[in-house]
């Protein structure tokens, strides 16, 4: 089965600079890469927002086929599916 591909796919550098970390660290930016299944003015169900493992990516179908698709949990016709990566 072929994997699902993202309606919207983008990176996304957040404003805050230097982005402060709670141990006191500061990183110079942070830029997150968002895809987006679905649509998001229409998901009847409403909006899941996936987080990766330590080996994922924002492309949540590609690496959990088995959960997302049309019929499955993660029904991009039900919702709209926002993965993010660091």
């Amino acid at each position: 089965m072929e994997a699902l591909e993202p309606a919207i796919e983008r990176d996304v550098t957040l404003d805050e600079r230097p982005f402060r970390l709670e141990a006191g660290g500061e990183l110079p930016e942070v830029t997150l890469r968002c895809a987006i299944y679905g649509r998001l003015e229409t998901a009847p169900g409403g909006v899941i927002l996936v987080c990766h493992a330590l080996t994922g990516s924002a492309r949540v179908a590609d690496w959990w086929a088995g959960v997302m698709g049309p019929g499955r949990p993660l029904d991009p016709t039900r919702y709209a599916i926002i993965g993010v990566n660091v």
